[in-house]
C-alpha cells in the first residue's frame, strides 16, 4: 500500500481497527534478525524473532500484528498456541487470539 492509498483508506483503517487501539499489548523486549543476501539475484531473505513481555497490569489475550503487505511472511509461531481471529489484509493486520492469555 503506497502513501496515497494509505491516506485515502485511513478512515476505513480507523473504523475497522479503532476497537483495538486501547487494548493492552505486550512490549517488545528483544529482537533478533538474520539476513541472507543474494546479490547475484538482487534479493534477500530475513528471519528473526521478537521476545514479548506483558508489562501491563492485566492479562493479554489478543495480539495486534501489523506487517507491511510488501513483506512476505511464510511462518508465524509462538510459545503460546494461538489462532488468527481476524485479518485486515488491506492494511497488513492480523488479530491473533492466544489460547492462554499472557499474564
Amino acid at each position: 500500500m503506497n502513501h496515497q492509498s494509505l491516506l485515502k483508506d485511513y478512515p476505513l483503517y480507523e473504523k475497522d481497527l479503532k476497537s483495538y487501539y486501547k487494548k493492552p499489548q505486550p512490549q517488545i523486549i528483544d529482537i533478533k534478525i538474520n539476513v541472507d543476501l543474494f546479490p547475484e539475484k538482487r534479493t534477500y531473505r530475513s528471519y528473526g524473532s521478537l521476545k514479548l513481555r506483558n508489562e501491563t497490569s492485566g492479562d493479554i489475550s489478543e495480539l495486534f500484528i501489523q506487517v507491511p503487505n510488501q513483506i512476505i511472511t511464510n511462518k508465524l509461531q509462538a510459545e503460546i498456541p494461538f489462532h488468527v481471529k481476524d485479518t485486515f489484509s488491506d492494511f497488513g493486520v492480523s488479530i491473533v487470539e492466544l489460547d492462554e492469555p499472557m499474564l
